[in-house]
């Protein structure tokens, strides 16, 4: 936060500030990328993840079962840890000036075309790797 302050407060002409939200950013990861995400850069916990991600949870609603199969469960303390990890290697293919993620909100600081060229990366990648998101 403080950095993207600085970085307004002496912001040259054409430049520009794009905040983005990701929605429902932790269940919007698939299963199968957090996993291989996990097996690249933090090998020794692979085989706990495997375990707890590596099929569909079961989850009981009065008298439906819902199958969730898509990102971390909910209240898993290390599913920030896994969100981050995932969208990780794609942060840093973006060519902003300054890109300061700080869990699902990401701003993105820089020339326009620049800004505008990363927004359209996100966008068009946006599935599987980038979870749905609102811009400001």
């Amino acid at each position: 936060m403080h950095a993207t302050r600085r970085y307004t407060e002496a912001m040259p002409g054409g430049h520009v500030v794009a905040k983005i939200d990701f929605s429902n950013a932790f269940n919007s990861l698939r299963r199968d990328l957090i996993l291989r995400s996990v097996a690249d850069k933090i090998p020794g916990i692979y085989r706990w993840c495997h375990m707890s991600y590596n099929q569909s949870s079961v989850l009981q609603f009065e008298d439906r079962t819902i199958l969730p199969h898509d990102g971390p469960h909910q209240g898993d303390p290390s599913g920030l840890l896994l969100f981050c990890l995932s969208i990780h290697p794609h942060l840093m293919q973006l060519k902003s000036e300054l890109v300061s993620g700080f869990m699902d909100d990401l701003p993105l600081d820089g020339p326009t075309d620049v800004v505008t060229a990363d927004i359209d990366l996100i966008r068009d990648g946006q599935k599987p790797y980038w979870p749905a998101y609102h811009c400001s």
